[in-house]
């Protein structure tokens, strides 16, 4: 015998009544959202000899969020996606591009040592080396 039967059974030889029992089924969602979860990304930053860099930029490519690195190289981005890329770049290094997986990543940066032959520092300021054809003097 059924559930239902039985309590109806139950009710109607302590006296009670079956009108105001009833059975309901329970809704069936067809079309549901799928939210993505958002955590916080962490990792380290650290150049080709293995030294942390410090102060290189962290962002999520196509956002706002973004933080540089501690002095040990570390960071964290809060809020940000699995599957999303994060940039990492710093001066004289070229841009480093990752897919974040959901766990700590680490980042080594590759030296520019293009840009950099290209850069002359002055005492007051800077100059590109083909602007540069001569002395530089400050009156």
């Amino acid at each position: 015998m059924s559930n239902l039967k039985l309590l109806g059974a139950l009710l109607l030889t302590v006296g009670g009544t079956t009108q105001l029992l009833y059975a309901e089924q329970p809704s069936v969602i067809i079309n549901s959202n799928i939210v993505q979860q958002k955590s916080t990304c962490s990792g380290v930053v650290k150049d080709a000899s293995g030294e942390s860099v410090i102060g290189a930029s962290v962002l999520v490519k196509g956002t706002t969020i973004g933080t540089i690195t501690d002095f040990d190289g570390n960071f964290e981005l809060p809020n940000v996606e699995k599957g999303a890329v994060i940039q990492v770049s710093f001066v004289g290094y070229l841009t480093k591009e990752v897919v974040w997986k959901g766990t700590p990543i680490s980042v080594v940066l590759e030296d520019d040592t293009k840009t950099l032959e290209e850069v002359v520092v002055v005492g007051y300021g800077t100059q590109k080396k083909v602007n540069l054809t001569g002395s530089v003097a400050m009156a």
